[in-house]
């Protein structure tokens, strides 16, 4: 019925056939000839002259301009010019009359549609994930919707296929099927359960095989179109996807780590004893096994914190390759097993002592892993599969050493004397004198030294030591000596005595704390680590003897 030009133009060719010159004084005019009679166009040959046989054209824009089906050329002048001798003028003497269009969009229009193909694209591939390389998914939860949406005044029969979108059951290629009666939308539900992904894909990015055709059907009536109009199909997620099985490439992918935990806790030994500890083959093992994924390069530090302390302890180590590899590298699989070491090796002896007494409060592995490393990916094993089921197995062994050196050990502590451990006043008294003799053998190779206080009111009420116990200097028990493998080579004997007078057995009395402070150090100075075994042995023998008054 009608057109709306969005873009265009009309071209009038005239072409004189008669045997002498003509001219147009006035604008040849088109002009719709049904329902209205608005200007088309306007051609305008004003100063020509056409020469018998001549052609001339004239363009004219169409933008914006309505045109019907029905057109007329509004009547015009055309004069002859007078020849130079007499002409004949045959049958089909005439002017010639051709218009035509060119680049023309239209911005509306209203006709009879007939079946005729909109869009039809058959087996195009497009890429719907640059950096995965999706051979097979399955999930076992999830949906979305197709949405179909025809803002087309027409009837349309729609068409869609996604090959790699395939059923479980029958292997059909998800396809939809639809015809619209003109405008409207329709909403198709698809449970990701009931299809499976299967790809060619081999290289870096995941490409889909799609067809899609969109057909108008013949209309018995006018149809108004405009180019505003469009068909639309829209993919809405609807419920989260759940993962069953994904088979795929994907590229070297860089993570940052940064995981925490909390450290050991030695409660009020960390508070009471002071001295250096060196070990000899402390050793941390942690097991990984991983049933699926990518094989991961690892970039990751251990670090420990102690923030009990003031100032606050802080170390870290390298986390070494896996045991027999030289590559900082696990590799996922079903019975695969990575175990990394930590030993002394790698400094963990030295790592542990710098916070002894306390051990860290907290520990935090920090760096980087990057899934599917450069040298793998383009590789068969840069390849890999990842189910629901796969999960993460880990262990740690923690080896404490069986040689260990102490180096100014000390160990303090006070102990609560009650009334059921006084010594009753009378005996006291009585008492001049008492000496206790001991003879240790020291098979161990372990140097102690001992000295106590008594703590309790002076007689002047303030609180003080009232006796060293032993009053002339600590006793000290040898260790043993040890040959180059830290090893018990022979037993050292310690005598000594410990003497004490009637009024220092009083203080006893008067005292309500005992302070004690027990030195340790290994044989060699502390400096050699040492190893004890269950043959090492102590012997101790012991008398005593007591001078006192017997009453009568």
């Amino acid at each position: 019925e009608f057109v709306t030009f969005e873009s265009g133009s009309i071209t009038l060719r005239i072409r004189n056939t008669f045997p002498v010159p003509i001219d147009f004084p006035d604008p040849i005019v088109l002009k719709n000839a049904a329902v209205d009679t608005s200007e088309v166009a306007r051609f305008s040959f004003a100063g020509r002259t056409f020469q018998p046989g001549e052609t001339a054209t004239v363009s004219t824009s169409l933008v914006g301009v309505t045109m019907q089906s029905r057109l007329r050329v509004q009547s015009t002048r055309v004069r002859a010019q007078a020849s130079t001798g007499a002409v004949t003028f045959l049958p089909n003497s005439g002017i010639e009359f051709v218009m035509s269009l060119s680049n023309t969009s239209a911005r509306s229009a209203k006709a009879r549609i007939p079946s005729q193909a909109v869009l039809r694209v058959r087996d195009s591939l497009f890429t719907v994930d640059d950096s995965v390389a999706l051979q097979s998914a399955t999930f076992t939860g999830g949906s979305f919707s197709v949405v179909l949406q025809n803002n087309i005044d027409v009837r349309v029969s729609v068409f869609l296929k996604f090959t790699e979108f395939q059923n479980k059951t029958t292997r059909a290629p998800f396809t939809i099927n639809h015809t619209f009666d003109g405008k409207g939308s329709v909403s198709v539900p698809v449970n990701a359960r009931d299809l499976e992904i299967l790809t060619t894909s081999t290289g870096i990015g995941t490409r889909v095989t799609f067809s899609a055709g969109i057909e108008t059907i013949e209309s018995q009536e006018p149809r108004l179109v405009n180019n505003g109009d469009f068909f639309r199909v829209e993919l809405r997620p609807q419920t989260p996807f759940a993962i069953e099985s994904v088979t795929g490439r994907i590229k070297p992918t860089r993570l940052a780590i940064n995981a925490g935990a909390t450290g050991a806790d030695f409660g009020e030994a960390s508070e009471k004893f002071k001295g250096n500890f060196t070990f000899d083959s402390v050793r941390v093992a942690l097991r990984l096994g991983i049933t699926g994924g990518f094989p991961t390069d690892y970039d990751l530090r251990l670090i420990a914190m102690n923030r009990r302390t003031i100032p606050a302890k802080i170390d870290s180590l390298v986390i070494p390759p896996p045991q027999g590899s030289a590559i900082r590298r696990f590799v996922p699989g079903p019975g695969s097993m990575t175990t990394l070491v930590l030993d002394n090796s790698s400094g963990l002896n030295r790592f542990f002592s710098k916070f002894f007494p306390n051990f860290p409060d907290t520990f935090v592995v920090r760096g980087s892993v990057v899934m599917n490393p450069p040298d793998v990916f383009p590789t068969s094993q840069g390849i890999k599969s990842i189910y629901d089921t796969t999960k993460l197995y880990s262990s740690i062994d923690l080896s404490f050493p069986l040689k260990l050196a102490i180096a100014g050990g000390e160990v303090t502590d006070t102990v609560d004397i009650g009334s059921g451990e006084k010594v009753p006043k009378d005996f006291v008294t009585s008492v001049k004198s008492g000496t206790m003799y001991f003879e240790l053998t020291n098979g161990l190779p372990i140097q102690l030294s001992l000295r106590a206080a008594l703590i309790g009111k002076t007689t002047s009420g303030r609180r003080d030591t009232l006796l060293w116990i032993p009053t002339d200097g600590p006793r000290v028990i040898a260790a043993a000596s040890i040959d180059q493998g830290g090893r018990v080579s022979g037993s050292k004997l310690s005598s000594f005595s410990i003497r004490l007078i009637g009024s220092e057995i009083d203080k006893f009395n008067d005292a309500d704390v005992m302070w004690f402070k027990l030195q340790v150090e290994t044989s060699g100075g502390g400096v050699t680590p040492v190893q004890i075994r269950g043959s090492d042995f102590v012997r101790i023998r012991a008398s005593a003897n007591m001078v006192y008054t017997v009453n009568k």
